[in-house]
Order: C-alpha cells, then structure tokens, then sequence
C-alpha cells in the first residue's frame, strides 16, 4: 500500500508539473493578460476593459465571476459558466485554454480567489498577468483577508505582477502600493474617478478602466465609445421604474449584490447626489442571509448613517431585526417585515417613492429582483 501511495504520488507531481509547463507556453501566446481583482466593481471593471479593447480592435477573451460566472469569448458571445461542484482557481487553466483555441489576442479575467496565498498563486502561477488591477479594498471577506482594511489591501495586493503595471483607484493605501511596485519593479498608477453623465456606472470603474487602456495605446476617445454599450454583468446595480395605480413612481435600486457596507453607503450617497432621492420617500429593503448574520450588526449602523423613512426587512432574523434597530431608535411603525415576497404590490405605493434594495441577493433577493422586473422598466444610464 505505502508503494502504491509512493508511485501515485509521483504520477501526480509529474502531471502537475507538465501541466505547469504547458501553461507557461500557452502564457506566451497572448499579447497581454489583465488580472482584476478587488472588492467592488471588479466584473463591471472586467466588461468596461474588455468592451473598449474589442473597440480598439484587439481580439479579447473575457471571463468574469460576479453574481454568475460567465464569459465573453472573441466573438462578442456571453456565456454562463457551468461548474460542478464548488468554484476552484483551476479554472482559471480551463479559461486560458478557451481562449488560446479561439485566437485571442488579449484576456481580461477577474481574480476568483479569496483567500491571500490563492490570490498570489492565481497570478503568479496560474495567469501570470503583465497588467493587474485592484478596483478598490473595503471591509468585506474579513474573514478570510482581514481583520482590518489594512490586511485587505495587502492581501488584495497579493497579485500585483512582477516587472508589469498595476492600476488601482484605492487612494488610502496606495503608499503602500508603491512601495510593494518598487520591491518588484512594477509600474504603479492611481486611476482617477471619471464622472461626466453616468448614474450607475461609477466613475472609478471607468477611470481605472481608462488607465489599462492607456496603458496599451488605446485613445480615451475610442476607449469611452466602446464602453458606451459594454455588456452589464447580470449583478449590476439596476434601477427600475415602476408607475404606480395613483400615477406616481417607484424607482427599485437593485443593490441586493453589494455585500460590503462602505459599497452601499457610497452608491446610496453616489445616487442622493444625482438627485434621485428628490422629494421622494425613501426605503430601505434589506434581505438577510441566514449564514451571514454577522453582517446584521453592520447593516443597523449603516441604516442609522442613512436614515432612511422607512426601512423593509426580508430574509431571515425579521423579528431580530427590527428589535434592534428600535433599540437604535427607529419606530416601530416605519419598519416592514417582509414574510412573503407574494404580499409586495409595488403598484399599490401612492406617493414618489426610492425603494433601495441590499443586503445580499441569494433567496429573497433573487425572487424580489423577479417580480421588480415583471412591473418596472430598467433604467440604466
């Protein structure tokens, strides 16, 4: 027995490194490699990069992970991801073979890994990426990155490329991004935050997007064009307008897939200055994961910090919820629990009303953004 464990062990070292190997080969048959990683806007940043690069004429592969994994190969088609069992970063080898079959030229790949050292191995031994990019770093995947913001951004740093570029819109930590750029010769640009005319699409996103192609020879001009009609991640923030029996308006922000607190309090604060909440009612509808009740304590400061006039709790933990959240001082009439999806009537609301959704999108989430789309018109700028 002790043998046979011995000669499977060796078969299986040799497997692995021939497989090694013909990744390296196959890595130098692309132009360029760009690996996005960070906590927010990685796969909206994945599809603004690869819409304004097929613009520019590159042939471009493109594989995001956001709320389903799906790629974009060369000729412009969208496909779900089909897996079977849990998501592993050897997928990322499958990604790269597609896209060697299908001639492409450059691949835009978002980081599928949470865990540091399996954000380092994704890129320095599986996509060995000349251009890396780390969207921003915010208080999410404690857990496993954490315990502060701090060891967040280094481990998100993890994928910073060797002798390459590295674009980020993350100001707080970009001392230390620079000097990590020195240790490994590696270009290190803080993207600027394009703002002119969007409401959904942030102007991070785009900035950072602007600097990658930059970085390639690609004109802010043809880069904004391509961008113009980029193909949204199924996850993006949504805003849907639903006219109501009494001729008034309901806008439903879908924001159910930003898990983070910082995320949603700048895309509610991002979305206020746009002049959306305007002589509105205000709700919050927040649906809660049963495995994520840790979150509900963040959620309730957030809550405070917004002060919304009417809070909607779906989900798990409702009479929870709302004990606490009297405890913070709101009264008890302003707050809803949501036992069934089937009681919402959206069309019944008879004033001007923005109904913000978050918390998280699985359950509840995915049956509200459902029925949202059934009674309301998407309305993304």
């Amino acid at each position: 027995m002790d043998i046979l464990i011995i000669i499977l062990s060796i078969f299986y070292i040799i497997y692995l490194l021939i497989e090694y190997k013909e990744n390296l080969n196959r890595r130098k048959k692309f132009l360029h490699i760009i690996h996005v990683n960070g906590t927010r806007g990685k796969s909206s940043t994945c599809r603004l990069i690869d819409a304004a690069l097929r613009q520019a004429g590159y042939k471009v592969f493109c594989k995001t992970t956001g709320t389903s994994a799906r790629t974009i190969d060369v000729f412009g088609e969208e496909k779900p991801i089909k897996r079977k069992g849990k998501p592993n970063i050897k997928e990322q080898i499958k990604i790269l073979k597609e896209a060697e079959k299908q001639g492409a030229e450059i691949v835009v790949i978002e980081c599928m890994a949470v865990k540091p050292q399996l954000q380092y191995v994704s890129q320095n031994k599986i996509l060995m990426a000349d251009i890396c990019v780390i969207t921003n770093a915010r208080r999410d995947h404690l857990e496993e990155m954490g315990p502060t913001l701090q060891d967040v951004a280094e481990s998100l740093g993890n994928v910073m490329p060797k002798e390459g570029y590295f674009v980020t819109g993350e100001k707080k930590f970009i001392d230390y991004y620079r000097k990590k750029g020195q240790s490994l010769k590696t270009q290190v640009i803080l993207a600027e935050s394009y703002e002119k005319g969007y409401l959904v699409d942030f102007g991070e996103n785009i900035g950072i997007a602007l600097e990658v192609c930059s970085i390639l020879g690609v004109t802010k001009e043809t880069a904004l064009k391509g961008m113009k009609n980029y193909k949204r991640d199924p996850g993006v923030l949504k805003i849907y307008k639903i006219k109501t029996h009494s001729d008034n308006e309901v806008s439903f922000v879908n924001g159910f897939a930003i898990n983070d607190p910082d995320s949603t309090k700048n895309i509610y604060e991002h979305l206020q200055k746009n002049g959306l909440f305007n002589n509105k009612e205000v709700i919050i509808m927040i649906n809660n994961r049963r495995d994520r009740a840790y979150r509900m304590t963040q959620h309730i400061k957030l809550i405070k910090e917004l002060s919304p006039n009417k809070v909607w709790i779906s989900g798990h933990y409702l009479n929870l919820m709302r004990d606490k959240l009297m405890k913070e001082g709101m009264e008890d009439k302003k707050i809803i629990m949501i036992k069934n999806i089937e009681d919402i009537n959206m069309k019944e609301i008879n004033k001007d009303t923005v109904i913000f959704g978050i918390g998280n999108i699985v359950g509840n989430g995915e049956k509200i953004i459902s029925y949202v789309e059934g009674v309301g018109d998407s309305n993304v700028k």
